[in-house]
């Protein structure tokens, strides 16, 4: 599990982590394995940091939306989101 990039299993172990801790969890007592897969990981801990920040902003209030998103907040169009759309979001390719 050296890649985070796509593996159903990363997915999988990255999530039960997240809201594992999110929750409140210890996870280091409760899935110690998951765990120490996750110290081996850095791309896996900056995505698990990521994701936390990610939640807390949202608990909060505090989460801005997706700049692709921003012109439709409030005006009651839907937004279409097309994969080039996702590529520049996720910085694979540039606008």
């Amino acid at each position: 599990m050296s890649n985070i990039n796509g593996s159903f299993q990363d997915t999988a172990l990255l999530s039960v982590l997240v809201s594992e801790a999110f929750a409140g969890v210890d996870i280091t007592r409760r899935h110690p394995a998951l765990y120490r897969i996750l110290l081996a990981d850095p791309n896996m801990q900056e995505a698990f940091l990521d994701a936390l920040e990610t939640l807390e902003q949202e608990r909060n209030g505090t989460l801005e939306p997706l700049p692709c998103l921003s012109e439709f907040i409030g005006t009651g169009q839907q937004p279409v989101i097309t994969p080039d759309d996702i590529k520049i979001l996720l910085g694979i390719e540039k606008a």
